[in-house]
């Protein structure tokens, strides 16, 4: 077996991981935060949520991951994730982000909780 008969047995799999990809990317945002509110994006559009509006902030998948749940039904649903800046020499590898505690932190000081 060689030449045109492995590229068709390996198409199905290299297609399969494209669409993978591209469905988990697609569902991630940029987060931004200033005083009053966090600004999530999907590059095409920017909405504002107040920290009132966030019910809770977690992170997934050893600080790769960062989903923040909200109060209220938002333009990008109930629930944003992103993946924040990489720490590289990082030696709790498996904690969660310090992203996540600052998150909180503002949310608690701003929500008045």
């Amino acid at each position: 077996m060689g030449g045109p008969q492995v590229l068709w047995h390996l198409l199905p799999i290299l297609l399969v991981g494209v669409v993978g990809f591209l469905v988990f990317s697609v569902r991630l945002k940029v987060v931004r935060m200033d005083d009053e509110a966090l600004y999530v994006s999907n590059y095409r559009k920017e909405i504002r949520v107040p920290f009132s509006e966030v019910e809770s902030v977690g992170g997934w998948f050893t600080k790769r991951l960062v989903t923040i749940h909200f109060r209220m039904e938002t333009e990008f649903g109930r629930k944003v994730s992103f993946m924040p800046e990489l720490r590289w020499f990082d030696l709790d590898v498996f904690g969660p982000h310090p992203i996540i505690a600052e998150l909180e932190d503002a949310i608690h000081r701003k929500a008045g909780r």
